[in-house]
């Protein structure tokens, strides 16, 4: 039992060594490559979405605001003695505000798809590898009897390989998960309600190509004229949509950008950080 038991602490130490040589010649950069890849082609994609839809909603936003900011009234009688006049801003003025909340979202998701692309590019760091390697190193020193088998050291040793792990295949792996989540659950909605959007900023946009071709005199007809077929019920369908739209594509940011990463990186880190502390504390140590 005593011999087997030697052979089995011999085995371990060595796999140690073999491990951290296969870090230090560059064995886990090119393990990591690929996955690298796959995530850096990604947030290619998944940034030039995100550029697109916010440029939309930035239109969006600057066309309503043109509605918003109007001073054009009409009139509507509750009979002889009772009107109401109303100013076309009046009626805008919530659609404004919900877009503004939307955009607002789709900046902050943007920017952490930006963050995300910095922290990949960190990942290929060569500290990645000498995290992983010192922590081997640490971890050897205990197997081979180089130092007093101490708690800290081995709690050290596995917490510079998980810090290395994470930089390597952990954060490339959460992108690359990401993007499996987004291709399957958001990709689609996202880039139907950017549609829609755009289309809806059309309808208005147009009324505004009509009012700046017409002659100066005529273009407060030519606004009239189409308010008269535009009334309240039309508008509260229009800000339904677009208002509808403009949450789902917030949605799908905050999903793409935000959850769906965090979620991915903590599910890959408990289980790295499960697999790496599964490895006894007391690591054998040489006989004298």
């Amino acid at each position: 039992m005593k011999e087997r038991d030697l052979r089995k602490s011999t085995k371990g130490r060595w796999i140690l060594v073999v491990l951290a040589l296969f870090a230090l010649f560059g064995g886990v950069e090119a393990m990591s490559g690929g996955l690298q890849n796959k995530g850096n082609a990604y947030l290619d994609q998944a940034l030039g979405r995100a550029r697109i839809a916010f440029a939309t909603l930035s239109i969006m936003k600057a066309t309503v605001g043109i509605v918003e900011g109007s001073d054009f009234e009409f009139g509507a009688s509750f009979g002889a003695s009772v009107g109401v006049d109303l100013e076309v801003g009046d009626i805008a003025q919530p659609l404004y505000d919900l877009i503004d909340k939307a955009w607002d979202i789709a900046l902050v998701a943007w920017i952490a798809l930006e963050t995300e692309r910095i922290l990949l590019g960190i990942s290929g760091f060569r500290i990645a590898d000498w995290l992983i390697i010192v922590g081997l190193l640490a971890l050897i020193a205990i197997a081979w009897g180089w130092v007093v088998p101490k708690l800290s050291w081995q709690r050290w040793g596995r917490a510079f390989i998980l810090a290395g792990l994470v930089m390597r295949f952990m954060l490339p792996a959460a992108v690359w998960g990401t993007q499996v989540m987004s291709a399957s659950l958001t990709a689609k909605p996202m880039e139907a309600s950017r549609i829609e959007i755009e289309a809806h900023q059309r309808e208005l946009g147009d009324l505004f190509g009509d009012i700046q071709r017409a002659p100066l005199l005529d273009r407060v007809g030519v606004f009239q004229t189409w308010m008269a077929t535009h009334d309240k019920a039309w508008w509260d369908q229009y800000r339904s949509e677009v208002v509808r739209h403009a949450m789902l594509l917030s949605a799908a940011f905050l999903l793409d950008s935000v959850i769906f990463p965090i979620l991915t990186l903590w599910l890959l880190m408990a289980l790295g950080k499960r697999v790496v502390y599964s490895v006894p504390m007391s690591l054998p140590t040489p006989e004298a």
